[in-house]
């Protein structure tokens, strides 16, 4: 698969969602933001990503303006699919996410979850493929990776205890599972951080492609 990794100062993001009119508490708090493209949509972002590819960064504003698009877009596409989604979830769903994004779950496993939701693990499983794009277990591990940025970012917790708390045992099992899904080591993001930038990951793989707003 391929990444294509975008950072932008939560105040630059803040002034194009303000020129969108979009809520950007909305969209941040979002935390299962993930969204699968259209086939117009995934041509449209590979064939941007080559044009800035082929520009200089630090001598060709034309270059900036590219991205200033790509960026654009994708809080547009985000923004409209996370609207559509929430029309038609059932009460019981909702309840459900409420409950998986509260602090006493921050370790729940799937299990955890049907348990919760009070219906068959099929059943649940469609609800989330439909309104999230994901798995359970996909779903869960956007939310304990999220909470690891927030974590990370915010505090000084030992990267130990932040894995204990999140639910996993093995500290090498959380620092995969945090490379795969950021596209980035722990170190790297951490770096990024401290430089007040937000990232976009642009997925794009053989059955399927997502934008994750990290």
């Amino acid at each position: 698969c391929t990444h294509i990794n975008i950072s932008v100062t939560p105040d630059k993001l803040d002034k194009i969602c303000m020129a969108l009119d979009i809520s950007i508490n909305e969209l941040v708090e979002n935390t299962e933001a993930v969204t699968h493209l259209s086939v117009s949509e995934l041509e449209y972002f590979i064939k941007l990503a080559e044009r800035i590819s082929l520009l200089n960064f630090n001598s060709d504003n034309k270059f900036r303006v590219l991205v200033c698009e790509m960026i654009v877009e994708a809080v547009c596409i985000f923004y409209k699919n996370m609207i559509s989604s929430k029309l038609d979830c059932p009460d019981w769903f909702t309840d459900t996410l409420d409950k998986i994004h509260s602090p006493k779950y921050c370790d729940c496993s799937a299990n955890d979850v049907y348990r919760l939701a009070g219906f068959s693990p099929p059943i649940v499983i469609e609800q989330f493929k439909k309104h999230t794009g994901k798995t359970v277990v996909e779903y869960l591990k956007s939310i304990k990776m999220n909470k690891a940025c927030e974590l990370l970012k915010d505090t000084d917790t030992p990267i130990i205890e932040i894995s204990n708390i999140l639910g996993y045992t093995s500290l090498s099992h959380f620092n995969r599972t945090f490379k795969d899904y950021l596209g980035i080591t722990r170190a790297k993001y951490e770096k990024a951080k401290q430089s007040n930038n937000i990232i976009i990951r642009s997925t794009i793989k053989n059955k399927g492609t997502r934008l994750c707003l990290l």
